[in-house]
């Protein structure tokens, strides 16, 4: 029965690799992977990187390593007090009048059982003020993809029968591609806001062109928070990640986190596909940061542990007065 319960999950998981916009527990954490608009919004260069682990106990179960960055470049007057934390009444770095414009890349691996996915992306985005305290911000974020599925790691009762198997055999097992996402967002010292658009092209490179399934469908998806300060150096940030297409349902993440001392935090968030999310992190000398969380999914099967786990380390540099990060 195990064995006929992997093979369900990885074949049910397809997906995931096709579409290559997973969404982690703490996608916060890379923001400007799921929101282009955003690259650059932080007054710093932000450096992030993480392992995510899916479905504990199943061999071939999904397996995700990342690393990605982001920081800012700026055309404007000099602001002597431009890195002070964003609570500083107008001492804030979003009350420069200065046009931003924000530089970032992200490098991705992704393994289910014999697929796997590889990419490296850049991304750019414009930030202009918009009123005293506040930006508009247009993003895009390119780069290349590669598909592979191992047909020696794959077990088929039938070979010679089986049309997909004979279809990775004649037409390969690997896909090159490029991908663009692009997006807009609105953002002050309390609040984001993004909509972006991934997958807004992505013209085939090389290879067998019906690895990729259906990840040319462009998605959909909106991002935001609020930062509420509560007073004895409490801050309280729900959020919410909301991702829909024409032929996939809708995904919406929400919860919220409790900030510390801009030090510690913790959190929890609901998604509609029935997973309950906890969140942990910590930051030291204001440089360096843990952030850890686990999953719990709902699943009506037996012998099967629905956890997973993910951890992404970071490093913040060119921040030398103490900058908050708006998420």
């Amino acid at each position: 029965m195990k064995k006929i319960l992997i093979i369900l999950c990885l074949f049910l998981s397809g997906n995931a690799i096709g579409q290559n916009h997973n969404l982690i527990s703490q996608y916060f954490q890379v923001m400007p992977f799921y929101a282009p608009g955003l690259t650059g919004a932080n007054d710093f260069l932000d450096i992030r990187t993480g392992i995510r682990k899916q479905w504990t106990d199943i061999d071939g179960a999904p397996i995700s390593y990342f690393i990605g960055g982001a920081g800012i470049l700026k055309i404007g007057p000099h602001n002597p007090n431009k890195y002070n934390s964003v609570r500083v009444g107008n001492d804030s770095p979003y009350h420069e009048k200065t046009t931003k414009f924000g530089v970032g890349g992200y490098i991705f691996d992704e393994r289910i059982g014999a697929a796997r996915q590889t990419g490296a992306m850049v991304s750019t985005a414009v930030h202009v003020m918009i009123t005293n305290s506040a930006y508009l911000s247009l993003g895009v974020t390119t780069g290349y993809h590669n598909t592979r599925i191992n047909p020696t790691k794959l077990r088929v009762l039938n070979p010679d029968n089986d049309d997909l198997y004979q279809e990775l055999l004649n037409n390969g097992e690997s896909e090159s591609y490029f991908k663009l996402n692009t997006g807009i967002a609105v953002y002050s010292e309390s609040f984001y806001l993004s909509y972006a658009l991934l997958n807004a092209a992505d013209p085939h490179i090389s290879g067998n062109q019906n690895l990729s399934g259906n990840s040319s469908e462009i998605l959909h998806t909106i991002v935001g928070g609020y930062r509420i300060s509560t007073g004895q150096n409490l801050e309280v940030i729900p959020a919410s990640y909301i991702r829909f297409s024409q032929t996939t349902p809708l995904l919406f993440d929400v919860g919220a986190r409790f900030r510390y001392n801009q030090n510690l935090y913790m959190g929890m968030s609901y998604r509609n596909d029935q997973t309950l999310i906890a969140l942990f992190g910590m930051t030291l000398d204001n440089t360096y940061s843990l952030g850890y969380s686990f999953e719990h999914k709902q699943i009506d099967f037996s012998g099967f542990n629905p956890l997973s786990h993910e951890i992404v380390i970071g490093v913040k540099l060119f921040d030398s007065k103490n900058y908050t990060s708006l998420w």
